[in-house]
């Protein structure tokens, strides 16, 4: 394991850069912070490039488990290890508490075809803005089976640092696409699938929609909900609430989810 004192270090700068999501765009690389996420991104075999670690990080009980992995990982040439003083890495993270250990990973590129293979459900987002309730999102959609998220225009970066840890793994996983939502509207009906957009107040009660098949389900924007016309073009998909104004929408995002997760094995 090579030795890093400096934030100057060129391996602990590139890291830092990786806060910015136009050089994550330029490079292909991301940053992920945590023993927990190293540990699921190692069992994840996902294109793990550096990896950054503080004597405290090493010391620790649960750090045991994945120490020999990382040592046969570095040995074949699948990574670079560096040791880094606990002060010098809290100051090079892009999150509170980093648990002493830093990464850098290559994400797994995935397009509309990946996601659309399957036949089962898929989410369209349209402006997500908190980084937080996107990594919920994604978290969700991996524990109930969805066959992918397709990012639409405005949507934050799912490889935001606090995106990647919100995550907790997922993002290592599960099929994300970059794809303008018309397009991606278009994309399924292609291939017979059928496109609920959300709303909290008009359309269909999802439990008398029949989400057992190859669906998509587009959810809107914290706050503001889905653009204009998209209630307009596809059928809507409603979530009772009583009183409350509207859920948030990762919460909604789990609760459809987990009924298409339902009917489906309703019919197996």
């Amino acid at each position: 394991m090579k030795a890093i004192t400096s934030l100057r270090n060129p391996a602990l700068r590139r890291y830092r850069d990786l806060r910015d999501s136009g050089t994550r765009r330029e490079t292909g690389l991301a940053a992920a912070e945590g023993l927990n996420l190293l540990r699921e991104a190692l069992l994840s075999e996902i294109d793990v490039v550096q990896i950054f670690l503080s004597e405290r990080a090493r010391g620790r009980a649960d750090f045991a488990d994945i120490a020999a992995r990382l040592e046969a990982g570095e040995s074949a040439g699948h990574w670079e290890c560096f040791a880094v003083p606990g002060e010098v890495l809290e100051r090079a993270a892009h999150t509170e508490s980093p648990q002493g250990a830093l990464a850098i990973f290559r994400p797994r590129p995935f397009g509309l075809e990946d996601i659309l293979a399957g036949n089962g459900p898929v989410l369209l987002l349209d402006r997500i803005a908190d980084p937080g309730n996107l990594g919920l999102i994604l978290r969700t959609a991996e524990a109930a089976g969805c066959d992918g998220v397709i990012v639409g225009p405005g949507t934050v970066d799912p490889l935001n640092p606090k995106c990647v840890r919100a995550s907790a793994g997922s993002i290592f996983r599960l099929p994300i696409a970059h794809a303008g939502l018309e397009t991606a509207a278009a994309a399924l009906a292609d291939v017979g699938g059928h496109l609920f957009a959300t709303s909290p107040h008009g359309g269909v009660v999802y439990t008398d929609a029949d989400l057992s098949g190859r669906v998509g389900l587009l959810l809107g924007q914290e706050g503001g909900g889905l653009a204009p016309g998209f209630l307009d073009r596809f059928e809507g998909l409603r979530i009772p609430t009583g009183r409350v104004e509207s859920l948030n929408v990762a919460m909604a995002a789990g609760i459809l989810l987990y009924e298409a997760r339902r009917q489906r094995t309703a019919l197996s």
